[in-house]
């Protein structure tokens, strides 16, 4: 899919298996809502082709309209109804029963509404207005309506943005109710917690082309978000390690230097605490739990043998502070070169 001057998607492929909740993943720009629109007719892509279970051949929907009579219906983030209709008109709009005068039949629309909606488990005086609703139960709605369609194929496009965890969580239940019902799910969210709640597979794209498809238990979060950001995982925490150390030893070599100089003031314990702060940052930024206990140890080390100067006297705290400085950077590199070899067995 190429617009002026940029292509948006090249060789990609999505396969979406039935009764499967799909995450579909990547950076801002990175080419998912193209996607979402050449797979719902908004846009017409130049090559490629879209197949569907019971359909023989390829498919091209040549609007929204032409894609829900296929099966490929889209919830977006801001609700697609008009909230001064009714919860029944919004559901039957565009397709409103008729009696033989070929007038709205309402009592049979009323009918189906309540039908609709006691079948996804929701008990709602259907004759309401939309905009009498909160926010998660119109995206309900309109997923009721995709459903009540013969939907095979639901995209879900950052549903849960404007919800609160306990609508989130309702919003999840009907979720795995349509996937038990064979409906296959689409769902496009930067929450990666919500991802690894409710989906069982995740397809990634960086820069309009394909990554991966991952089953979602063999892709840990940081290995999304590397592949979603083109990082090789090892090397990056290769580098936030060896980086960890080089700013303690460059901190350890200026608090030396301030000891030996006899200058021991307030300044060298912001120092330390510097020290501190970027071996702590460091070894969470690649989470690991060892080496936060260990910076946690070197720090340990600094305060006890602190308390003992304070007790010794001047000329002591010079060479102590100097073997604190010393022996702090000495635990951190030397962690550092055991997290890095432990990564290299994996």
């Amino acid at each position: 899919m190429t617009f002026p001057g940029v292509k948006a998607l090249d060789n990609v492929d999505l396969t979406l298996y039935k009764g499967e909740i799909h995450a579909l993943m990547d950076e801002n720009g990175a080419g998912k809502s193209t996607l979402i629109k050449c797979l719902t007719g908004i846009n017409n892509f130049e090559a490629g082709e879209i197949r569907l279970e019971g359909i023989d051949g390829p498919i091209r929907n040549h609007s929204t309209l032409d894609a829900q009579k296929k099966g490929i219906s889209t919830v977006y983030q801001e609700v697609n109804l008009c909230p001064n209709l009714s919860v029944a008109e919004n559901l039957y709009i565009g397709r409103e029963p008729l009696t033989k005068f070929h007038t709205i039949d309402r009592k049979a629309m009323v009918a189906g509404a309540r039908r609709i909606m006691t079948d996804l488990d929701f008990d709602i005086d259907v004759a309401q207005n939309l905009e009498n609703y909160s926010l998660a139960l119109q995206q309900m709605i309109a997923i009721a309506r995709a459903v009540d369609m013969d939907c095979k194929v639901l995209i879900l496009d950052e549903p849960t943005s404007s919800l609160d965890d306990n609508e989130v969580e309702k919003f999840f239940t009907l979720m795995r109710k349509l996937r038990d019902q064979g409906v296959s799910i689409v769902f496009v969210t930067h929450f990666l917690e919500q991802v690894y709640a409710v989906c069982d597979r995740i397809t990634v794209l960086r820069n309009g082309q394909l990554v991966g498809e991952y089953p979602i238990a063999e892709l840990p979060r940081v290995k999304l978000v590397a592949a979603m950001m083109g990082l090789n995982v090892k090397n990056t925490k290769m580098k936030a390690y060896m980086l960890s150390s080089f700013l303690c030893s460059i901190g350890g070599i200026c608090y030396c230097l301030n000891t030996m100089s006899g200058s021991v003031s307030q300044a060298t314990g912001l120092e330390m605490d510097a020290i501190a702060s970027s071996v702590i940052g460091g070894t969470l930024l690649t989470g690991g739990v060892g080496n936060v206990i260990g910076s946690f140890f070197g720090v340990l080390i600094n305060g006890t043998i602190s308390s003992l100067v304070k007790t010794n006297g001047k000329l002591l705290s010079s060479w102590a502070n100097i073997a604190t400085a010393a022996l702090l950077c000495f635990f951190i590199v030397l962690q550092s070169i055991f997290a890095v070899l432990k990564d290299r067995k994996k």
